[in-house]
């Protein structure tokens, strides 16, 4: 799948989840940022190997995602990996581990 397309999917994932949640549905929701969280981390890795600078911000959302699911090793590993190209950014209050 191309970045576009994994962009597209990763929005209506976040809206249904969005959703899931307003109606109190957080099973549902939490299966659905799972989904949302490792599409981000694919587009991250895409543009990563297409030599895109920004690729950290996908990941940074993906750990953010993690979270939201209560999977905090996926979420410090994306922390991490962010952490290693951009020490500059203080990523101290979404680290958990």
């Amino acid at each position: 799948m191309d970045i576009q397309s994994l962009i597209k999917t990763k929005n209506g994932l976040v809206l249904e989840a969005r959703k899931l949640k307003a109606s109190g549905q957080l099973e549902s929701a939490v299966v659905v940022i799972r989904a949302a969280a490792q599409a981000e981390e694919d587009i991250g890795k895409l543009k990563r190997e297409d030599g895109k600078d920004d690729w950290y911000i996908n990941v940074l959302s993906a750990g953010s995602c993690w979270l939201q699911c209560g999977e905090a090793e996926n979420a410090e590993r994306c922390f991490a990996q962010v952490q290693e190209v951009r020490p500059d950014l203080d990523l101290t209050p979404w680290r958990v581990l």
